[in-house]
């Protein structure tokens, strides 16, 4: 490949003066670097940090924001409790409820209070005044229509 390029520069040469003043055919000379790619001890020490501190970050800020999960860290790990309470101060009381009954479940049933509760009885008597309505409303539509219909 090289003897092409040169033969090539060579014609090139003998058709114009002005090229034949420098050399035409050097070989290429190729640069290599040395230890540029490869894993280093150094790169898998930092990232080995820079996940360490993400993760250390990312649990004691949620240990701000989740009291329960504050407690659960502190009591599992030794030494977090002075981590957590260096970062994020010492704990907080917790604030006292305002509901009066306890909820022993996450469903509370409880009876409806109804006013006005009817009887049977009442219950029975609209009904039968709604009918008797209802009775009276079709007889004197029926009327109706017997008196348009004797009009026409």
């Amino acid at each position: 490949m090289l003897r092409l390029c040169c033969s090539s520069s060579r014609a090139m040469v003998s058709s114009s003066p002005r090229l034949m003043r420098g050399k035409i055919c050097q070989p290429a000379v190729r640069h290599s670097s040395s230890g540029g790619g490869g894993v280093t001890a150094a790169k898998i020490l930092g990232t080995t940090l820079a996940v360490s501190a993400g993760s250390l970050v990312g649990v004691v800020g949620y240990a701000a924001v989740d009291p329960d999960f504050r407690r659960t860290l502190e009591g599992n790990i030794p030494g977090s409790s002075q981590v957590v309470e260096l970062v994020l101060g010492e704990k907080e009381p917790a604030s006292p409820t305002i509901s009066s009954k306890k909820i022993t479940s996450s469903v509370m049933i409880t009876e409806p209070v109804v006013k006005n509760q009817l009887t049977t009885d009442e219950i029975g008597e609209i009904i039968d005044q709604s009918l008797d309505i209802s009775a009276e409303t079709r007889a004197a539509e029926a009327t109706a229509k017997e008196a348009t219909a004797a009009e026409a």
